[in-house]
C-alpha cells in the first residue's frame, strides 16, 4: 500500500502508519492536518531543483567571465539540495528561505517547463546563446547525477532499513519532522501498538477524506 500526496507523488508506507504519524500532529495542533503536511512533503520534493536554480542564476549574475561555473553551480546546487534533504541535514539547519521558495515552485510545478522555457528565452536575448546552452548543459548533467544518486541512496537505504525507501518517504519523514519540531513533539517515526489502537489515524483519514476528498481518492478505493 501507498499514500499519495495531493498531486500525486507516490510515499511507499503503509496508510494505517503514515496517517498514525499525521495524527500526531493533528492531534496536538488540528491546523496542523494531513493536508498541510502532504504540501509540506511536497515543497521538500523541489528543494533540489530549487536549490540548482537559484545556484545557477547566482553563477549567472556573478561569474560573467567564468562561464563554466554557470553548469558547475547548477550541478553542485542540485545536489547539495539532494544531500540536505536526504541526510535530514535540511531539518536541523534549515537554509533560509528555501522551504518557503520549494513551495511556491511546488505550487505551479506543472507549468515549470514553463518557467525554463521563458528563462532560457530572457538569457538568450540578453546575454546570447552562450549563457542558456551552458544552462541546459548543466541542467542535463544534474539530472544525470541526480538519477544515480538517488538510485544509489535508495540501494543503500532500503538495505539497512529493510524495507524499501526511496526519495520520497525520507521527505515525508522529514515533513513529519518539521512541523514535530514546531510542536514539540518526538521525532520517532516508530508508531506503538497502543498507539494505533487509539483510533487517531482512522479520525485523521476521515477529516482529510471530508476536506479533501480527490485527493483521498488517489490511494484509498
Amino acid at each position: 500500500m501507498a499514500v499519495m500526496t495531493p498531486t500525486g507523488l507516490k510515499i511507499r508506507v503503509g496508510v494505517e502508519w503514515a496517517f498514525a504519524l499525521l495524527a500526531r500532529l493533528w492531534r496536538k495542533d488540528p491546523a496542523t492536518d494531513a493536508f498541510r503536511v502532504l504540501k509540506t512533503c511536497e515543497a521538500i520534493e523541489y528543494i533540489p531543483t530549487v536549490a540548482g536554480l537559484l545556484a545557477g542564476l547566482a553563477a549567472t549574475l556573478l561569474s560573467r567571465n567564468l562561464l563554466w561555473t554557470i553548469p558547475v553551480s547548477v550541478v553542485v546546487g542540485r545536489l547539495a539540495g539532494f544531500i540536505l534533504t536526504q541526510t535530514g541535514m535540511f531539518v536541523i539547519i534549515r537554509p533560509l528561505g528555501l522551504l518557503a521558495l520549494a513551495r511556491v515552485w511546488c505550487h505551479f510545478c506543472y507549468t515549470s517547463i514553463i518557467f525554463y522555457v521563458l528563462l532560457l528565452a530572457a538569457l538568450y536575448t540578453t546575454l546570447g546563446w552562450a549563457i542558456p546552452a551552458l544552462w541546459v548543459a548543466g541542467g542535463v548533467v544534474a539530472r544525470m547525477i541526480g538519477w544515480v544518486a538517488e538510485f544509489a541512496w535508495t540501494q543503500r537505504k532500503s538495505r539497512l532499513a529493510s524495507i524499501p525507501l526511496t526519495p520520497a518517504e525520507i521527505n515525508f519523514f522529514n515533513a513529519y519532522r518539521l512541523h514535530a519540531d514546531r510542536l514539540d513533539l518526538t521525532h520517532d517515526i516508530t508508531i506503538p501498538d497502543e498507539e494505533v489502537a487509539l483510533g487517531d489515524w482512522q479520525a485523521c483519514l476521515a477529516d482529510y477524506a471530508a476536506k479533501y476528498p480527490e485527493s483521498v481518492a488517489r490511494f484509498v478505493p
